[in-house]
């Protein structure tokens, strides 16, 4: 019988090692699962604190150009406020330039140094425009375009 007691005893001692050891891994598996989760906490707590990172503050501009053969008139109906040292008038196409708003337009209705809702803007050049492009207004310190649209103006000053 002593065989027997001591074979019991062999795996008597076996299963309480499997027992121990049946504990740790449990405990490794929940140490794991925790460490997935925090990871994964971590990781979307970054991603959503980026998104409203690239909140930049969007320059608001409602600008009617009228290109005409005799000058450019800038008229802002409404939206922020602008130095007029910062804007930049841009003919592209045919009558190529570049201009500034403070050098080569003057204010004929509100502030001379700035671009407002309200103020009307007439270009001062005596340079004639003619043929096809596009007129941009610049915001120099951001560079955004204010103002994008076509123009075309014939020799007779009729719009083609």
């Amino acid at each position: 019988m002593s065989g027997w007691r001591s074979h019991g005893q062999q795996i008597g001692s076996a299963l309480r090692g499997l027992r121990e050891r049946g504990q740790s891994e449990t405990i490794g598996v929940a140490l794991l699962t925790g460490v997935v989760v925090i990871l994964a906490g971590l990781v979307g707590a970054f991603m959503f604190a980026n998104l409203g990172a690239d909140d930049e503050e969007q320059l608001l501009a409602d600008i009617d150009a009228d290109v005409e053969a005799a000058g450019i008139t800038l008229a802002q109906q409404s939206g922020d406020t602008f130095d007029a040292g910062s804007i930049e008038v841009v003919l592209t196409g045919d009558a190529e330039r570049n201009l500034q708003l403070s050098e080569d337009f003057n204010a004929t209705k509100g502030g001379d140094d700035e671009l407002a809702p309200g103020d009307i803007w007439e270009s001062n050049n005596s340079t004639e425009i003619l043929g096809e492009g596009r007129l941009l207004v610049i915001h120099e310190p951001t560079n955004d375009a204010l103002l994008d649209q076509p123009y075309a103006v014939a020799e007779n000053g009729v719009d083609p």
